[in-house]
This record gives C-alpha cells, sequence and structure tokens, in this order.
C-alpha cells in the first residue's frame, strides 16, 4: 500500500477538486530523502513546488489539484538530502483526464572519495581505465582510486553495498575510504584496478618504489569480507620497466587472474593466476605475436573455468583463452584486423551466455571523425560466432574521447553493460560525458545510449563498471566541483538500473 506523503496541492484556478493521485515509486538506490521538488508542466504552462520529508517509504503519493485543466501532463520530481545533494531523479508524462500517474525516482551520482583537499581519481592513464570497481556475489562492491600526488602515492579504495551506501570496513574503521596501499608507489601513471572473489577482494596496481630506490612490478593487496587488510601488499611480478594497464577478474575457484602489460623487452601481455593471499602462480606471456609495436593494453575475463584475455596489437584486436590455472586452450589469435581507414584503439572481454563478448573500440587513423564499439561473440574456447554487432557509434576518434572503456555482466540476467566516455561535439553538452549501452544476454543491443552520471558540469571521464544483483555499479572521473567534493576532480559513482 503506497504511503500517503504530506498533501500537495498545485492548482489551476485555485485549490479546488478534481485531484490527480501521483505514486511515487524509487530504485533501491534512492536513500535518505528529505525533500522533493515537483516540476509540472501542462501545455507549455509549468508550475512547481515542493515539500520536506523524512526518508519516505516508497511507494508515496501526493495530490495536484487539476481544475479546469485538460491535454498532457509532465510531472518530474527531484529529490534531495539533508545536505541538499540530489539523490533521485524522476519524471513522467500522463493526461489530465486519467487523474493518476506514477514517477519513479531513479538513482543519481554521489561522491565517492572521503578526502576533498587537490584531485582524487580512478585512472591517470588512458590505457588503464574500466577496470576500478569489483563486487562480490552478495552486491559489495569495491571502488578503487587514487589522488594526484606530487610526492609518493598510497593507493586507495572504498566498499558500498548493493544500494550504493557505504558499508564499514576495517582498514577505515568506519565507512569511509582507506588506503590500500602498504608501500608508496612514484609512478605518474600507477593506477589500481580490483577484483572480488567469494569472500575475498584484491587490489593490483602498477608501481615504482619511491627514490632512492628504483623497482617497479605489479602489486597485489587483499582484503576480507570485512574490509580488512589480509597483510601487506605483495609484489606478484618484478619489472625491470615500468608496466601498463593492470587489470584482474575473479575465478571460480576463488583465485584471480591478473594481466598487464610487460615492456621489459618487446611489449607484452603477461599473466598470472594469484591466490586470495595475492601469492601469485603461473606468470607468463599471453601474447605470442610480436607484430611492430607489441602487444598492449589488456584485459581479462572469466567464465567458468575458462579465462579470455584480449589486447591490441598493431591496431587489430587478438585473444587468447587459457584455462584457470593459465594452461593453454586457444593460441594467440585475431579477433578483428584493421583496415585502411579504421584501426582498434582498445580490447574489452566479458562474459556472454557460455562463452565471451570481445568489445572493439575502433577509431580512425587520422583520429578524427567518429568512431564506433562492435560485439564480437565467441564460444567458450575463443571460436568466432558470426559477424560483429555495431553496439555505439556516440565515440569520437580523437585522443582525448578514444580511450580506455568498461564492460561487465549482471549476474541475476547475463545483460551486459558497455561503458565509455567521449568529448566533443557528440558529448553531452559540457565537456565530455560518460556513457553506456545496454546489451541483452544474446549480444543484442538494448535500447540507446544514455548518460551514466546525473551531475554532467564539465567533464566526466574514465568509466568503470561492474554487474550487481539486479543492477550495475559504476564509477568515473568528474570535474564539475560540485558538493560535496569542490576542490578538484573527484571520484563519482552511481548504482543503475538499466532494464531489458
Amino acid at each position: 500500500m503506497a504511503r500517503a506523503l504530506p498533501l500537495l496541492v498545485i492548482a489551476a484556478c485555485g485549490g479546488d477538486g478534481p485531484f490527480m493521485i501521483v505514486t511515487v515509486e524509487s530504485q533501491p538506490a534512492v536513500h535518505d530523502v528529505a525533500k522533493i521538488e515537483v516540476e509540472l508542466d501542462n501545455e507549455g504552462t509549468t508550475r512547481g513546488d515542493s515539500f520536506v520529508v523524512n526518508d519516505p517509504t516508497f511507494p508515496a503519493t501526493f495530490s495536484i489539484s487539476v481544475p479546469g485543466l485538460s491535454g498532457d501532463l509532465s510531472i518530474s520530481l527531484r529529490a534531495t538530502d539533508a545536505d541538499g545533494l540530489l539523490v533521485g531523479l524522476g519524471s513522467s508524462s500522463t493526461t489530465i483526464d486519467s487523474l493518476a500517474a506514477t514517477v519513479v525516482l531513479d538513482s543519481a551520482d554521489f561522491v565517492v572519495n572521503t578526502e576533498f583537499a587537490d584531485d582524487q581519481f580512478p585512472s591517470n592513464d588512458f590505457e588503464s581505465h574500466g577496470f576500478q570497481v569489483g563486487a562480490g556475489a552478495d552486491g559489495v562492491w569495491t571502488a578503487v582510486y587514487r589522488d594526484g600526488c606530487a610526492a609518493p602515492c598510497n593507493m586507495f579504495a572504498r566498499r558500498f553495498d548493493v544500494t550504493g551506501q557505504p558499508v564499514d570496513s576495517g582498514l577505515a574503521a568506519g565507512t569511509n575510504g582507506f588506503a590500500i596501499s602498504t608501500e608508496l608507489s612514484d609512478g605518474f601513471f600507477t593506477t589500481p584496478a580490483t577484483a572480488t572473489a567469494g569472500a575475498i577482494t584484491v587490489a593490483l596496481w602498477n608501481f615504482s618504489e619511491a627514490p632512492p630506490a628504483t623497482g617497479s612490478g605489479v602489486a597485489c593487496r587483499a582484503i576480507d569480507a570485512a574490509g580488512n587488510g589480509i597483510g601487506d601488499q605483495v609484489t606478484i611480478s618484478v619489472e625491470t620497466v615500468f608496466p601498463f594497464a593492470v587489470a584482474v577478474a575473479p575465478l571460480s575457484n576463488g583465485n584471480f587472474a591478473a594481466v598487464w602489460n610487460s615492456s621489459t623487452t618487446d611489449n607484452v601481455v603477461r599473466a598470472a593466476i594469484v591466490s586470495p593471499q595475492c601469492q601469485p602462480s603461473n606468470v607468463l606471456d599471453i601474447s605470442t605475436v610480436v607484430g611492430t609495436a607489441g602487444a598492449i593494453r589488456p584485459s581479462v575475463i572469466a567464465n567458468e573455468d575458462k579465462v579470455m584475455y584480449g589486447w591490441v596489437l598493431d591496431g587489430t584486436a587478438r585473444l587468447r583463452v587459457m584455462n584457470s590455472t593459465n594452461q593453454q586452450v586457444s593460441t594467440d589469435q585475431l579477433v578483428a584486423d584493421k583496415t585502411a581507414t579504421d584501426l582498434v584503439r582498445f580490447v574489452r572481454v566479458a562474459k556472454l551466455g557460455t562463452g565471451f563478448g570481445v568489445f572493439v573500440r575502433w577509431a580512425t587513423t587520422t583520429s578524427m571523425g567518429p568512431g564506433k564499439i562492435e560485439l564480437y561473440k565467441t564460444n567458450n574456447v575463443g571460436m568466432l560466432m558470426g559477424p560483429p554487432t555495431l553496439i555505439t557509434t556516440k565515440t569520437s576518434s580523437d585522443f582525448d574521447s578514444a580511450q580506455g572503456f568498461s564492460v561487465a555482466t549482471r549476474p541475476d540476467d547475463g545483460s551486459i553493460l558497455v561503458a565509455w566516455h567521449t568529448c566533443g561535439e557528440i558529448s553531452d553538452d559540457s565537456g565530455c560525458g560518460v556513457f553506456g549501452h545496454l546489451v541483452s544476454s544474446a549480444g543484442v543491443p538494448v535500447g540507446s545510449d544514455f548518460n551514466l552520471a546525473t551531475t554532467t558540469d564539465l567533464d566526466q571521464t574514465s568509466p568503470s563498471v561492474i554487474g550487481l544483483p539486479g543492477a550495475f555499479a559504476a564509477t568515473w572521473r568528474d570535474l564539475s566541483k560540485q558538493e560535496p567534493d569542490v576542490a578538484g576532480t573527484a571520484v563519482r559513482g552511481r548504482v543503475l538500473y538499466p532494464s531489458i
């Protein structure tokens, strides 16, 4: 039964009836509502009002007096918390004659980081965008990020429940963000990645030891279900040259598959199986074809006992499938070849049914004009299944736009959210914007492109997404300088509910 909100009368000609009853429903991630603002548009005439509430239980109702009115009616709602921060948005259209309407409040984005001085961001490396969130089967998700320090830096994390509410973490002694690194890194391009398997979350990042030390490699820190650190950070690979583009995925046996771009000699894609205690095994080069510039920009995902790695080689997309101990299932093979006008900039991989989806971000060879993202479907051993499927053309070829992107599978229905940023004329009219497109479990695009963000001033870039029960979580870099972080760039997040 819907709970009645304090009566709101927005009258055209006084407060007499008839009355329209508006039912307000909400997504689970809408919480702490303290005020609801209402705007009505009837045949070009706009009226508005607001009422104060105390975190009401939804569904709830309010009334609108509509004497003498006719035609179409648009209803827009804006919900804010006690600090005036946006927590929900909704709109609906109906006709005056119906005398009833329903508006669903959708979630709003929020600031992830809890330290506001200077800059915080998920990724400072255009090759590493897209791997900065991970989630467990219970829907608890972890966002990893770093700050803009000029000296050696820590890596940070913060944990949330399935509705976007922060959860207690032992390393934070509360619900705030916390350092996951136990040693500082001096790498300007150091970027964390994260994944959860069972009750354990790991964060991995590339590092360069702070002077006077000179070592570099890939580090790992494990966190238990209560947000406590499991020992200190561990080096899973020592590299003589700073590595790039670290990614990690959970395995069905509780371990993790980690991958990165090693450039000790030629650029190669290197991978390891990592235990819940961050102990590496079966460290090996996944890419075997050297090409001209070498293999770069890897990604990884697992489906049951198969692990797919995807990467870029000289403007082409390649893949290789291994098992859960990094034993070969398929060879290093071509997915998509470059053309005279277009080349592959990035590859991301996701679970798709019993196989995999290989998502390819294309750009023109001139770095001008539109780009595109396509899906190549494979079975569980990497065999291509049919022609590619176009996901979006709302992506540009310039360097600021054609950067790393993200894909994730929702566990309950197998749908995939593709997330990317783009800039310029096809963005959101306020700098760069972050966008998403839903793909069904059959690999079919659903609906149209949509903006991940509700805070869209200035630039939003570098999105990462992860599937939750019934939802997706996303984070990105935000330059809006909106409350509560007005000091510089921030990490914003949102729980999203795109439907099939």
